[in-house]
């Protein structure tokens, strides 16, 4: 997949909801599509990124499913499971800021830094056919059994949320298998990793 040359405008983001709805709106209405452009509108003069203390709020859609074990079927993953367990509208209205103020609350724990090599970096795009981070950074947090792994991609600043797993044993797998991470770059990693108090 090749990388966009011109960055999209807000005409581009129209025609891919004109062409799949889904994939942007809960119904394809109008009511929905005003919806998702004033929140569009609010967000571009707001900002999505936080600051460096508080998670991103990208991330906070795959937190829930990962970390809570919801299922994630259709858009937005935390919606349908917070409607699910709520008897109301207020209810539920509730219980998003309440899972948002949880999020918001998380500590690092320890962290594991991974600088790929260019071998790395060339299985990856080869595999996934698409461009390849260079750098991973597999965070746990307190009192969580899950990992969360976050990429950084070259000309690109900050991180972004790749994947999440229930285990370390797993993100090891994984990781080897997916990136080509080897044995001597975890005890690196591990020596580098930083415990969080």
């Amino acid at each position: 997949m090749k990388p966009h040359t011109r960055k999209q405008s807000i005409y581009d983001l129209l025609g891919h909801i004109q062409k799949r709805p889904a994939m942007y709106l809960r119904r394809p209405t109008l009511d929905s599509l005003s919806d998702f452009l004033t929140g569009f509108s609010v967000g571009r003069n707001f900002g999505l990124h936080s600051n460096n203390k508080e998670p991103s709020f990208d991330d906070f859609s795959a937190w829930f499913c990962i970390h809570l074990q919801a299922p994630c079927a259709g858009p937005g993953g935390w919606y349908g499971a917070i409607t699910d367990e709520s008897r109301d509208e207020k209810e539920a209205f509730d219980r998003f800021f309440q899972y948002l103020a949880a999020y918001r609350r998380r500590v690092p724990l320890l962290e594991y830094h991974f600088t790929l090599s260019p071998a790395q970096r060339k299985l990856y795009a080869a595999a996934q056919r698409s461009s390849a981070p260079r750098q991973l950074r597999l965070t746990r947090y307190k009192g969580e059994c899950c990992l969360f792994l976050h990429a950084r991609m070259p000309g690109r600043p900050g991180w972004y949320m790749h994947s999440g797993f229930n285990s370390l044993p797993y993100s090891r797998q994984s990781l080897a298998k997916t990136f080509g991470i080897t044995d001597a770059q975890w005890r690196q990693a591990r020596k580098g990793a930083r415990p969080r108090a």
